[in-house]
């Protein structure tokens, strides 16, 4: 009840009222780094994007593959995204069969996820026959 009133009041007054759950990076699914897209700044796709990750997050029930794709940097992503001093993290996570990427994002233009960091876990050797 205490919480109403004071925002009724922050209202009321016209200040502005802050969504702390709205400013929170999200967090994607676990899943298998499949392809990195890189854009240089020649490209005429680099005022829009910089880079493109593709993310194979498993398999649904009847098999067929669920990739999602993350966009970084560019007009899509409002200029947010990976540092390109992290992009050979990247390649570690393309190359280490073992590896997999838990990506953190936020919301950009048209639904895009931008993606703005990342956590490399290591998996099990019997996680290869899952996916």
């Amino acid at each position: 009840m205490k919480k109403v009133l004071m925002m009724m009041l922050l209202l009321l007054l016209g200040l502005p009222v802050l969504s702390v759950a709205g400013n929170q990076d999200s967090i994607g699914e676990v899943g298998r780094l499949i392809g990195v897209e890189l854009y240089d700044v020649d490209s005429y796709a680099y005022n829009s994007r910089n880079l493109t990750v593709s993310i194979l997050e498993g398999y649904d029930n009847q098999g067929v593959a669920m990739m999602r794709t993350y966009v970084s940097g560019g007009t899509t992503c409002q200029q947010r995204g990976l540092s390109p001093s992290n992009y050979h993290l990247l390649q570690t996570a393309m190359t280490n069969k073992h590896i997999r990427i838990r990506p953190r994002h936020r919301p950009g233009l048209g639904g895009t996820r931008c993606i703005i960091g990342f956590s490399l876990i290591q998996m099990p050797q019997y996680e290869d026959l899952v996916y």
